[in-house]
């Protein structure tokens, strides 16, 4: 193939959002989900096992949860 000089673009790759599985112990599901930039943290609400639990982002790993009384 032959082009005249400036014919031919090349463009950066584009990447794409990276999703990831974070599993939770407790084996309850996930009704709500806020991320935190800041703190670099995400906090999944399961009403199920009356918890919010941390996950850090970075490790994708669960940094600590925050139980709460049933009702």
């Amino acid at each position: 193939m032959t082009t005249a000089p400036g014919q031919v673009s090349f463009y950066p790759l584009v990447t794409h959002p990276m999703s990831a599985t974070a599993v939770v112990a407790g084996g309850s599901d996930v009704m709500d989900q806020v991320y935190d930039a800041k703190r670099g943290a995400l906090y999944m609400s399961m009403p199920d096992a009356h918890r919010v639990a941390k996950i850090d982002v970075a490790t994708m790993t669960v940094a600590g949860s925050v139980a709460f009384a049933s009702r």
